[in-house]
């Protein structure tokens, strides 16, 4: 943390940084081909007083980009790493630039500390992976939604078209149809007439009148017929 008042006199590229930290991550010197990993280091000189002194700071970092292809498309993850601050008194920050270069290229990351790092950021990734996966499952289960409801719809209006030609093509003819429920047994009779029977020998009877019944009226046993409706 710098003391407020501090200013940054400027920022810059530090490709010494950028190679030290492609080394360390075991890149190639330049950027993957894919552009699946980049890496750009900078640094940034700060004014600033303590204690009543002028000084200096580089404070230089680098900051890597991982693109990760996933599902429906990439994620990236970004964080900084070699993060430094290099001191000196003002107006010297220059003269130990050769210096402040070889501690950089002398730092080492503890392994310990190196290990649960890049186990923690595996961990993200697997994480983030995860829940990419979820995200294109339950994306995938909604379009399949949609396209089945659309079938649907389309369906039942084919169905629509298909009954509505149907009963245009019996109203032409005169017909309407009738089903057997002792059989489910269907056959078009006469439009004429709502009510109709039929008896065992294949015979039948129509009328107007809801309330007649030609059994025991008429030799033989008679079953009513069910008018089946069209849907529309």
């Amino acid at each position: 943390m710098f003391p407020s008042g501090s200013t940054v006199v400027s920022v810059e590229p530090f490709p010494e940084l950028n190679q030290i930290a492609r080394k360390q991550l075991g890149l190639p010197p330049g950027d993957s081909n894919d552009g699946s990993t980049r890496t750009e280091a900078i640094r940034a000189r700060v004014k600033f007083q303590k204690d009543g002194k002028d000084l200096e700071d580089w404070v230089a970092l680098v900051v890597v980009t991982r693109i990760f292809r996933q599902g429906r498309g990439p994620f990236y993850d970004c964080h900084a790493i070699d993060v430094t601050a290099l001191r000196a008194p003002q107006g010297e920050l220059d003269a130990n630039d050769k210096l402040f270069k070889v501690m950089i290229s002398s730092i080492r990351p503890e392994p310990k500390w190196q290990a649960y790092s890049n186990g923690f950021i595996a961990k993200l990734y697997q994480a983030e992976a995860q829940k990419e996966a979820t995200i294109d499952s339950m994306v995938a289960a909604f379009q399949r939604h949609v396209a089945d409801t659309i079938n649907g719809v389309t369906a039942n209006a084919e169905l629509g078209a298909q009954n509505s030609a149907f009963g245009f093509d019996q109203n032409i003819r005169g017909v309407q149809t009738f089903r057997d429920p002792t059989s489910g047994r269907t056959m078009e009779l006469s439009n004429l007439y709502d009510h109709a029977w039929l008896n065992g020998s294949n015979e039948y009877i129509m009328s107007d009148n809801p309330n007649f019944n030609p059994n025991g009226q008429l030799p033989g046993d008679w079953n009513q017929l069910q008018p089946v409706r069209p849907a529309p």
